[in-house]
């Protein structure tokens, strides 16, 4: 499978749940049911392989802002959550986190979907009689050990000088 099929699926997902989590988990899980093993295996590449693109300090910091704070793994579901908005939102938060801003349906402390890392995994159990995909992955590649980009801090106003329309937009102040 291609990462041009992969967003294919999730751009479909996300047309229909317009924002919806638990609609784009639905559909997806639908259009997931109807792949072969292999392809769920691919597809589980895939979604690694984007996830560890957006694994960096700005996309961090735009989750942290966004949640009211964001430990590492409410950084993995928070991406996971943006990959269910579609490329078009997925492409312009990694050029520039401040795009978020303008997303319509961005509510605070509800910006994760843990359940899409899993819909694939649970495609391919149904689809092998429990089988294990993560042991199907031969392409797999491990998220990176640190994000990529410049470090922020969350004391002070590092936050608010880096993106200050997340900022503005959902600072309690």
């Amino acid at each position: 499978m291609t990462q041009v099929k992969f967003w294919e699926l999730i751009d479909a997902a996300a047309s229909k749940a317009k924002g919806d989590s638990e609609r784009f988990i639905e559909v997806l899980t639908e259009k997931l049911e109807g792949l072969t093993p292999d392809e769920l295996v691919e597809f589980k590449v895939c979604q690694e392989a984007e996830m560890n693109r957006a694994f960096t300090w700005d996309l961090w910091g735009a989750a942290y802002i966004i949640n009211g704070g964001c430990s590492d793994d409410g950084f993995e579901y928070f991406r996971a959550w943006l990959m269910s908005r579609g490329s078009k939102v997925w492409e312009a938060a990694l050029a520039n986190a401040e795009s978020l801003a303008a997303v319509k349906g961005v509510e605070p402390d509800e910006c994760e979907l843990e359940e899409l890392l899993y819909v694939a995994v649970n495609a391919y159990e149904g689809k092998t009689d429990g089988g294990d995909l993560y042991a199907k992955m031969q392409d797999r590649k491990d998220q990176p050990k640190a994000p990529s980009g410049t470090a922020w801090k969350e004391d002070g106003d590092d936050l608010d000088r880096r993106f200050p329309k997340l900022c503005k937009k959902f600072s309690d102040d």
